[in-house]
């Protein structure tokens, strides 16, 4: 297909296509695998970055895509395996020549492909956009045969022929991402978030935008094996007008495959290579040891204070090159998800004695700093193995090092759950005996809204307000069971967690209080924590206004059913 696209395109952009190696040859084709350019004027070992992907990383309809843009930003030969319509599976299956090349670099960035390319139990696929039937041995494009099984079949049998698809494509992923040796960046570029809300009434329901059936729970499935995880959502651009790169006349495309293009508006834009290229530079950097260029302009070389009132930077922190404390005040923020806990750091990062991070162990593979800088620069793998083998010697070298005198209190947040592995709890044993640390126990009142804002992140993909701006209408149907269940784990995790603090110094902080009278509630935080009182104000805003009988669609089933309960109070509207 890469040959295919530089003849129809040529009028729009010279691909500088060229022939990897004589002896690589592309699995579905036979022919010695095509590749785009500018071919890099050297492969040494350990000394360029591949990027594998699909049409989005071949860029087509692009004179510069992402992959040119990044050579140009690091200074490294980067390798283009972009293959239009190519999936896990064309990658993963009988190309290991390939994955030579790729393993013989320093850095690999594999972008999110689409999961209409994997197999299923009616059709099997050789990794890219068409399919040969199980049945008769004949072929079929993938959303031909995806659009037959909604015209031919139950919504029942599609669904478990999209569970299939998934699941193959995640294995693809696996065995992919197994045999790539060196470091890998996994890359999403897209026009959309992960979340879509799939059903099966057309093709463009069905699958949502590109990459196609993707979906969250496939993401959280490969992330672990890989070292980075990078998301580029934009639009930018599109749709764009297809022009001759010579004239700048306006042209149209026609391809073998029946398209017809006058505007690309599948395709990433020049504008989204560009966003993409931006996204993906500073984790590159930190894999290359390459340093950040000096531009003044540049987003790397903001103020510190830009970085929540950070008024250090992360080498002076970690290594102590300048003059710094120890004596501070530790704390952490201990809650569960959706509990107002980035409302609270927000406020506190304001502040300028204090330092708050984010969810350093919410996960297995990765370090919520949740400052820009610190995910820039100190998110590399050793730190990460450091994190999940001993977290205890993390936390005091890496969290809790030399601050400026300025800073009087430094904290983390924790979550109930967090650290919940075998290699990691001794966290919690640990944190147990620092009785001389403070902390601030945030909860919520009602299980209820706890539940409700769980639910509206996963079906909106949107996690915090950070502009203020309100947010449009949403209702949703709740399950009596999982309230009953959500709602006696709440009650349990608490008690727990009241048992487990026991008479060490904290602050019990309810976030219904914090939003209805923030000043007070502020003053007693800061007193707690031993800071001179400021004006603090919050980097998040409440994500909705809506009563609980407007969103909830089966409200008032559930408050009847509820009437007389423990939990009878969070139906109060």
């Amino acid at each position: 297909m890469t040959a295919d696209y530089a003849v129809t395109d040529w009028e729009v952009a010279d691909y500088q296509t060229y022939p990897l190696d004589p002896c690589v040859l592309d699995p579905v084709t036979g022919a010695p695998l095509v590749l785009r350019g500018p071919r890099p004027e050297h492969l040494d070992t350990g000394e360029y970055l591949s990027c594998i992907g699909g049409a989005q990383t071949f860029g087509r309809f692009c004179e510069e895509p992402f992959p040119v843009i990044l050579r140009n930003k690091l200074g490294v030969p980067v390798l283009n395996l972009g293959r239009g319509g190519a999936g896990p599976a064309f990658f993963s299956q009988n190309n290991d020549r390939v994955l030579e090349y790729v393993n013989r670099g320093r850095l690999a960035i594999i972008q999110i492909m689409s999961g209409r390319s994997a197999s299923n139990s009616i059709y099997e696929s050789r990794g890219l956009g068409h399919y040969r039937r199980r049945s008769d041995g004949s072929a079929i494009g993938c959303d031909e045969a995806f659009k037959s099984l909604l015209r031919e079949r139950s919504p029942e049998f599609v669904n478990r022929i999209v569970a299939e698809t998934r699941e193959n494509w995640v294995d693809e992923y696996r065995k992919l991402l197994k045999k790539i040796r060196v470091p890998k960046i996994l890359f999403w570029f897209s026009t959309r978030r992960p979340y879509y809300p799939q059903n099966s009434q057309t093709l463009d329901t069905l699958y949502g935008a590109f990459p196609q059936l993707v979906c969250p729970w496939m993401i959280e499935a490969i992330r672990p094996y890989a070292d980075a995880y990078v998301e580029c959502v934009s639009s930018k651009g599109l749709p764009q007008r297809l022009r001759s790169r010579k004239t700048r006349q306006p042209v149209t495309i026609e391809d073998p495959w029946g398209g017809r293009w006058t505007e690309n508006w599948y395709y990433p834009s020049p504008q989204m290579h560009a966003a993409a290229a931006g996204a993906l530079e500073s984790v590159c950097r930190k894999f290359l040891n390459v340093p950040p260029r000096c531009d003044r302009n540049s987003e790397d070389q903001k103020s510190p204070k830009q970085f929540g009132r950070l008024h250090f930077t992360p080498l002076q922190k970690v290594t102590g090159f300048f003059a710094g404390h120890k004596d501070y005040q530790r704390f952490f923020i201990l809650s569960r998800g959706r509990s107002g806990s980035n409302y609270l750091r927000g406020l506190l990062n304001s502040h300028s004695q204090v330092v708050v991070f984010g969810e350093i162990f919410r996960t297995y593979d990765s370090i919520g700093w949740e400052f820009p800088e610190y995910e820039r620069l100190y998110h590399t793998p050793r730190l990460v193995t450091l994190m999940q083998r001993h977290p205890v010697r993390f936390l005091n070298r890496c969290v809790f090092g030399r601050f400026p005198k300025s800073i009087h209190a430094v904290g983390f947040k924790l979550f109930y759950y967090h650290a919940q592995d075998e290699s990691r709890r001794a966290l919690w044993r640990f944190l147990e005996n620092q009785t001389a640390w403070r902390v601030i126990h945030l909860k919520r009142n009602s299980a209820l809204r706890v539940l409700l804002s769980e639910k509206r992140a996963f079906e909106t993909n949107r996690w915090t307000n950070t502009t203020g701006d309100p947010e449009e209408p949403f209702s949703i149907r709740l399950d009596y069971d999982e309230c009953l269940k959500i709602f006696v784990r709440n009650d349990e995790e608490k008690r727990r967690f009241d048992s487990w603090l026991g008479d060490r110094p904290k602050l019990e902080v309810f976030y219904e209080d914090l939003v209805a009278n923030q000043s007070r509630e502020m003053v007693r935080v800061q007193e707690f924590l031993g800071v001179e009182c400021q004006r603090v104000v919050p980097s998040t805003y409440k994500q909705s206004n809506q009563k609980l009988s407007e969103s909830i669609s089966n409200y008032y089933e559930l408050k009847e059913r509820f009437s007389a309960t423990p939990w009878e109070t969070y139906f109060e509207d």
